[in-house]
């Protein structure tokens, strides 16, 4: 897939957000798809569209998954049937990113000390700084092939997804 094409899917999936969702700017979009090109466009939607995201692996128990949601603040959730529905609903197409930006990229919940999930909310800067600190120690360029190996519920799958997006490179999906 190109960039162009994943771009297109990005923006359909924030024409969606910004359509039926503009007027709460505060609350979460919960991911909750297997790994795929739609979840790494679903992710890039989110952050077009102004929103933060928080990633949840449908492999964790599903107690787990629901317990996370219920402590959320989640104005709605993406699934492979939702993406699908957006991707072939050209009302949705986004014709100008939105100037507004969340300071919180992603929020991801940790079991911490109890066992108990808890959000730990991670900042753009945050982000880009990880990702700028090891495409710089690595030199990764437009010539790199990098495999996608973190659940994306993980705090390093940021990097899988926008490290080498970011230089021109190519990610590959297991």
């Amino acid at each position: 897939m190109t960039y162009g094409e994943l771009l297109e899917r990005a923006e359909y999936i924030a024409g969606y957000l910004r359509k039926e969702f503009v007027e709460n700017r505060t609350g979460l979009v919960a991911i909750r798809m297997k790994k795929s090109v739609n979840q790494i466009a679903a992710v890039m939607g989110v952050l077009i569209a102004g929103f933060s995201y928080l990633p949840i692996d449908i492999k964790q128990p599903l107690a787990r998954q629901e317990k996370i949601l219920s402590k959320a603040n989640v104005i709605v959730e993406l699934d492979e049937k939702k993406v699908n529905m957006i991707l072939q609903n050209l009302e949705y197409r986004l014709e100008k990113h939105p100037e507004f930006q969340n300071p919180i990229a992603y929020v991801i919940f940790t079991s911490g000390s109890t066992g108990e999930p808890k959000g730990v909310e991670i900042a753009h800067f945050a982000a880009v700084n990880t990702i700028e600190t090891i495409n710089k120690q690595y030199r990764v360029s437009a010539d790199d092939k990098i495999i996608a190996v973190s659940s994306y519920d993980f705090d390093l799958s940021v990097y899988d997804i926008f490290g080498i997006l970011s230089a021109g490179g190519t990610l590959i999906l297991i």
